[in-house]
């Protein structure tokens, strides 16, 4: 090899070039995923294999990218290495149908949404009752389970059905202070209504004949 700092020129020279090969190495990113690895000592111009698709729960993989912001994916049928890179894993979340049952309200509004995995409900469907005060979105029915708000975030692995909680609206009646609520149940001739107290705790089953029959029975049970 010559030394340019040492080697003088005496007569003439002919000086030939060594040419070195150049390897390049490329770097998966999974961005949380199952880790795929690298490739190591690529020659320049070559194509490479895509490898076996990286796996992340709850998401969707969506392609290998040469930006963490995801501009320019990678095409492993036309795309040759040039230099060291590095693929980021795109990742897209699972998305879930959550239905609204309105418990007696009105139809909810709208009857469903697409949520997001990772991401907040954000705002939830509306509904009415007369004679109630809507109390929010329960997983369970009756307003058990948890509350669901918009800001709560998503954290199911399968569609999910929400249910509304109702709140009655008491008031006082010409009854001195109770009121009446027909729940509708038959047996034997007798219709049910029932009455609730406004101050403690007490709650009475009033019994009594259909309209149609002018005289009334009332049977008290506490």
């Amino acid at each position: 090899e010559w030394d340019f700092g040492v080697d003088t020129v005496e007569t003439t020279v002919k000086l030939v070039a060594k040419w070195l090969v150049v390897l390049y190495t490329v770097n998966y990113d999974s961005q949380g995923g199952t880790d795929v690895g690298s490739v190591e000592n690529i020659l320049y111009g070559t194509k490479i294999t895509e490898p076996v698709s990286p796996v992340k729960s709850k998401y969707v993989f969506g392609g290998w990218y040469r930006e963490n912001n995801f501009q320019t994916e990678w095409d492993f049928t036309t795309d040759r290495v040039k230099s060291n890179e590095r693929l980021y894993a795109k990742w897209t979340a699972n998305s879930y149908l959550v239905s609204f049952d309105s418990q007696g309200g009105t139809r909810a509004e709208p009857e469903s949404l697409v949520a997001t995995y990772g991401q907040a409900y954000g705002t939830l469907a509306s509904t009415t009752r007369e004679g109630y005060t809507f109390g929010g979105w329960y997983t369970g029915e009756n307003g058990t389970g948890k509350q669901v708000l918009p800001s709560t975030e998503v954290t199911i692995t399968k569609d999910r059905r929400l249910f509304a909680k109702w709140i009655f609206i008491p008031y006082i009646g010409d009854a001195g202070g109770y009121v009446f609520y027909d729940k509708g149940r038959y047996s034997e001739g007798w219709r049910y209504l029932e009455a609730a107290q406004l101050i403690g705790v007490v709650r009475m089953q009033i019994l009594c004949v259909f309209l149609d029959i002018i005289a009334w029975t009332v049977t008290i049970v506490l």
